[in-house]
């Protein structure tokens, strides 16, 4: 993160930070964690995707409706396991991820 800002030489990494700092010590910390909740919540989506392509594809209105329902009855799940986890990593809660996402 030193990039676009200098490094800050008082920055503990053992210490709850504030502000940006803050921000720096999540993203160290939980990182690995949330990009893995992000590609099982992109997973989630593909039927919605699919449905919809398919509906494009076809020219169909009659389709897109029913694809769009069922994909987002699979999708929603998903969606809200990814904001339970990152949620749940902003508060320190000492679970891990996959806990977390299937509790949600």
């Amino acid at each position: 993160m030193g990039m676009f800002f200098p490094d800050n030489r008082e920055y503990n990494e053992n210490v709850r930070q504030t502000g940006f700092n803050r921000y720096k010590q999540l993203l160290s910390v939980r990182f690995g964690q949330w990009w893995k909740v992000n590609l099982l919540t992109l997973a989630g989506f593909v039927p919605l995707t699919a449905g919809i392509v398919y509906a494009i594809g076809v020219s169909s209105i009659l389709v897109l409706f029913p694809c769009s329902i069922l994909g987002g009855m699979i999708a929603g799940p998903f969606l809200a396991g990814l904001y339970d986890a990152v949620l749940r990593g902003l508060r320190d809660d000492p679970k891990p991820w996959w806990d977390c996402w299937k509790r949600s």
